[in-house]
């Protein structure tokens, strides 16, 4: 590994450093150890923290003509390197762990990151400096503390009306549809007493207690979108079900 450093880059007699520094390569490798991902943190750390004599805190600067390529290059190792998912989806995600601050979601980002995981995202710890050019506005934002979100018997009532069939179909409906006060992933955002899965979520089981204004629904039956509202509907004829064909 130590010899693929030396050899990411040929200088020749206009890349000089002066000798004060460290050789790129093994600068970079300090810097590596470091496990920051990004400029900011780079930044942060060495205002907080005095580096070595010999390792320059703008490397950019100095090495610029002798193997700096590029931050990431910089600090992350290419093995260690990942592709983020995009941010809509992310965000749509981090709004689902119903946080209330940035310090909650840096507290809690090792759990949260294997959670998502499960999900096939892969979602960055320091998403402003991740997104700050695809999507990022603030924590704010990025958390949903502004929305108003419906609560669960609400959200699930309308849910049931959209006569969807699978948990794929949700979220088709939910990308498509650019849904802003409903949760993109419930079981998440009401996992704690109120979720009783994707069933229950959908309306593909129901029961009298789901619509205490029908009565006597056969099974096999699909609730009707005006729940027996309409005496005239022309899919449940006023009986608030129907079956399909």
């Amino acid at each position: 590994m130590e010899n693929q450093g030396k050899m990411d880059f040929q200088p020749t007699l206009w890349d000089q450093v002066d000798e004060k520094w460290l050789p790129f390569w093994e600068a970079r490798q300090r810097a590596r150890a470091l496990n920051l991902e990004y400029r900011e943190e780079w930044e942060t750390f060495v205002n907080e923290n005095p580096l070595p004599d010999d390792l320059p805190e703008n490397p950019h600067v100095i090495y610029r003509h002798s193997g700096w390529k590029n931050w990431t290059d910089w600090l992350v190792e290419p093995s260690k390197r990942k592709t983020y998912s995009r941010f809509a989806d992310t965000r749509e995600f981090a709004r689902c762990l119903r946080l209330s601050s940035q310090s909650e979601w840096l507290e809690s980002s090792s759990e949260n990151l294997t959670l998502a995981g499960q999900y096939g995202l892969t979602v960055p710890r320091h998403p402003q400096h991740q997104y700050k050019k695809s999507g990022w506005i603030s924590w704010d934002d990025w958390l949903g503390l502004s929305i108003d979100y419906k609560d669960f018997e609400t959200t699930r009532k309308f849910v049931k009306t959209l006569r969807l069939k699978s948990k794929d179909d949700w979220f088709h409906y939910c990308r498509n549809k650019k849904t802003h006060n409903i949760y993109w992933y419930p079981e998440i955002a009401y996992r704690i007493d109120e979720w009783k899965g994707w069933d229950d979520w959908l309306g593909l089981t129901t029961s009298n207690a789901d619509f205490p204004h029908l009565t006597d629904i056969p099974d096999g039956a699909d609730i009707c979108r005006c729940q027996g509202r309409l005496p005239n509907c022309l899919t449940c004829d006023g009986k608030g079900y129907y079956f399909n064909d």
